[in-house]
């Protein structure tokens, strides 16, 4: 904890007692940064080392680390007769070191806050980052020149909760894609996909709190232009995916939808897969003729896998249910994807299945939408009882025969 509060008025003739914490380590620096301003600042290499890769490679460089003096030994005793006594070792001197680059780049007041949070990373807190708001741009890409990767997560985490409305998502989503600060990057996409979400509503767009007409959101969301194409994309991407979550039985709104920051920082190159087959069961109407439960290879009836490269997928069909506890059979179909116990990815997307009649259109169609799927999971819809379609199996079953069609879009990620 530093001795020095963080909201303590500083000096900027000297303000090394503020961004060191305490005025007593300012004596113990063995380092310097020189400043255009003229100011030397102390520092030590230490904690720099510590904290930057940067720093600590150029110190490595100097072939000078940083070490504790240590206080001259007493002479010793001569162990032989006549011998003179050893002389004592003096402690090297070190050289002296002085930075410029890439300080010079950046005022005084944006490398004083770097410092202060250097050396005191627990001042990483969102009312101090508010208060700092003037010099975050400058600390964040200085921080992310001397590659800190310990004050760059702290940033991170600290900007996301800056970027919860539209103007603070417009302000500081661009610093975070450049800095590649992930955790706020997602935060702020997710932010301006609930905002675009809660700003419309059945294809009419509905004014924002605080803008008195519709035309103002209209006028307010022409600056998302001034993104990057991969954050709009990304945008773009989670209002999708949160848009086709929107089925009748939900009563949440879709904003309350939006995929997690997690998943959307994952998307620096946001694009959806996809993956289709169409597969036909012979007999299929035998087996809902006949009385439950069927022979263990009919339970569950497995298509071969489709999709291409890393990910595939399985349509699995049980033409009596999954439960046998149901009150009526049902016809079930599920989606089972070849994620392996282990692996680190997860799977968000929607899928529809089709029953197709004679000529291949779809006579029965079901939707859903999974998030964050983990390995082996399966997410399924009914296709009705199986007495339904056996009473329409002239249209539903041609020839006895069940045609299935699956179209699976999905974004892939890894935690």
């Amino acid at each position: 904890m530093a001795e020095v509060p963080f909201d303590t008025e500083i000096d900027w003739q000297d303000p090394a007692a503020w961004y060191l914490g305490n005025p007593e380590l300012a004596a113990m620096a063995d380092a310097h940064i020189r400043h255009p301003s003229g100011l030397l600042l102390p520092v030590h290499r230490v904690t720099l080392s510590q904290q930057s890769r940067v720093l600590r490679g150029l110190f490595s460089s100097l072939g000078s680390a940083p070490s504790t003096p240590r206080a001259p030994s007493t002479p010793s005793t001569p162990s032989t007769p006549g011998a003179e006594p050893s002389v004592p070792s003096t402690p090297k001197a070190v050289e002296e070191v002085v930075l410029e680059s890439p300080f010079k780049d950046f005022s005084l007041q944006e490398v004083a806050h770097l410092l202060r949070f250097l050396y005191n990373p627990e001042d990483c807190a969102p009312a101090n980052l508010k208060a700092a708001e003037a010099q975050l741009p400058g600390v964040v890409r200085l921080a992310h020149a001397l590659d800190a990767p310990k004050l760059l997560a702290a940033f991170s985490t600290g900007l996301g909760s800056h970027m919860q409305q539209l103007e603070g998502a417009l302000r500081w989503l661009p610093l975070a894609e450049e800095c590649q600060l992930h955790a706020a990057w997602g935060e702020g996409v997710r932010a301006l996909a609930k905002i675009a979400l809660t700003a419309t509503s059945a294809g009419t767009l509905k004014p924002l709190e605080g803008l008195a007409s519709s035309g103002a959101v209209v006028a307010r969301f022409q600056r998302l232009a001034q993104l990057s194409q991969s954050t709009l994309a990304a945008v773009v991407t989670a209002v999708a995916l949160a848009a086709n979550c929107s089925y009748s039985h939900y009563s949440s709104p879709s904003s309350t939808r939006v995929p997690s920051a997690r998943l959307l920082a994952s998307l620096r190159s946001p694009g959806l897969q996809e993956a289709s087959c169409t597969w036909t069961v012979p007999g299929f109407l035998q087996l809902l003729e006949q009385a439950p439960p069927l022979p263990p290879e009919q339970r569950k009836l497995v298509s071969p896998a489709f999709g291409s490269g890393r990910r595939t997928w399985q349509l699995c069909v049980y033409p009596h249910g999954n439960a046998a506890e149901l009150e009526e059979a049902v016809v079930s179909v599920y989606l089972a994807n070849s994620l392996t116990w282990g692996c680190r990815a997860r799977l968000s997307g929607t899928a529809t299945f089709n029953l197709l009649d004679e000529v291949g259109n779809p006579c029965i169609s079901k939707g859903l939408h999974y998030c964050d799927s983990s390995p082996l999971t399966t997410s399924g819809a009914e296709f009705g009882s199986t007495a339904d379609l056996r009473a329409n199996s002239q249209r539903h079953l041609p020839g006895g025969a069940a045609t299935f069609r699956a179209h699976v879009t999905w974004l892939e990620w890894e935690e």
